[in-house]
């Protein structure tokens, strides 16, 4: 599965010149956020896995966004009829396109892998496991500030790994590759379980210190038919994580 999609959860911090860092998923014009960054990277490291266990093994075939769609979207909701979701859309808040996600994913890659064609390859056939389903931010991309709160939408499929049966399972496999990786994750406490309008999500805190910041995370990750629905808060204070938790007590179940 698409693990390296995890890392996409570290939101906007400092503006650095995009060619300073290789993480993936997110692209940013000319400057991008370290948090921004890593988040790139996050979604990116989940893929890796998953073309590993699902590609090399059983084939992509039709591709995630193929079999489950991205779900819609409007000023103010988004809706996902596979998973049978809605989520308000922050008022305010910017919102990426799926044309700009893949854009982002696709430099992101190149960045990565640098001249590795094999792990090239494994990055393309990993995209079709995985769906964006969508990226809020507090600001916009490039805006003037130091950190930039963001929540992230992301569905994985799982069909072929009948062992994950929740999120904590999904996280098991999640947190070995994310500690495998060049960001220096700690996890301060166990994973734990939290029910959001009805769905029995896990919930795995993560947290990284760089550039002399720290930036915070909570995975949620609950396993809904084939696929698992994570969601990713990423925050640098109480306060923003306590807006973000406002935003998604909008999860409406459908």
């Amino acid at each position: 599965m698409a693990y390296y999609r995890l890392q996409i959860g570290l939101a906007l911090s400092y503006k650095v010149w995009f060619t300073e860092f290789g993480f993936e998923h997110l692209r940013y014009a000319a400057f991008v956020n370290v948090g921004e960054k890593m988040r790139i990277q996050s979604m990116r490291r989940l893929g890796l896995i998953g073309c590993l266990l699902l590609s090399f093994l059983v084939g992509c075939g039709q591709t995630a966004s193929e079999e489950i769609g991205y779900g819609s979207i409007t000023e103010s909701h988004y809706q996902n009829d596979y998973f049978g979701f809605e989520i308000q859309v922050p008022e305010g808040w910017s919102v990426q396109s799926q044309a700009e996600q893949q854009a982002l994913m696709e430099m992101g890659a190149e960045l990565l892998a640098g001249d590795d064609e094999g792990l090239k390859n494994v990055m393309k056939a990993s995209e079709a496991q995985t769906v964006s389903l969508f990226t809020f931010m507090k600001h916009e991309v490039g805006a003037p500030v130091t950190f930039n709160p963001s929540i992230i939408g992301l569905g994985e499929r799982v069909a072929s790994m009948p062992g994950i049966k929740r999120g904590e399972d999904y996280f098991f496999h999640a947190r070995k590759l994310l500690e495998q990786g060049q960001i220096p994750y700690e996890f301060p406490q166990a994973v734990f379980s939290q029910k959001v309008a009805g769905f029995d999500f896990d919930v795995m805190p993560a947290e990284v210190t760089m550039v002399g910041v720290t930036i915070y995370q909570q995975y949620f990750a609950a396993r809904i038919k084939d696929y698992m629905l994570v969601f990713i808060l990423s925050y640098s204070n109480d306060e923003e994580f306590q807006e973000l938790q406002s935003r998604l007590a909008t999860l409406k179940r459908l």
